[in-house]
């Protein structure tokens, strides 16, 4: 039987799409340490989410997700103890717990593609 041989050169990886189109992501405003910098970008984000129409039901429904994992009562606990309280400030289907498990790791497409089609360079 042959055995295939071992790589001796570099390996290059095509990561193609997974790499974030900008330092704004859902991480990152859940992260957002500046409470004032994050009000000042999610009204920014509401807002193109309502003026341009397109993507606006991922944003809106993203940014609530956002919202609910920044609540009081969910600060600085683990993220699988404070999944009751998230799905419980939330209502309808943004409480999925599979869509709130992506937009805790930043990866939920439609969110970061809606985000991502926004002017970020006017961002605040």
């Amino acid at each position: 039987m042959r055995a295939r041989p071992i790589p001796q050169g570099e390996i290059w990886i095509d990561l193609g799409g997974t790499i974030a189109r900008s330092q704004l992501t859902a991480k990152s405003l859940i992260d957002e340490p500046d409470e004032d910098r994050y009000q000042r970008r999610v009204a920014w984000i509401r807002e193109q989410a309502q003026e341009r129409g397109q993507g606006s039901g991922a944003l809106i429904s993203g940014l609530a997700i956002i919202e609910a994992m920044r609540h009081p009562e969910v600060r600085g606990q683990p993220f699988t103890r404070a999944m009751p309280t998230i799905q419980a400030v939330l209502k309808g289907p943004a409480a999925s717990e599979s869509i709130i498990n992506k937009m805790h790791s930043g990866n939920y497409p439609e969110f970061e593609t809606a985000l991502h089609a926004l002017p970020l360079e006017d961002l605040p």
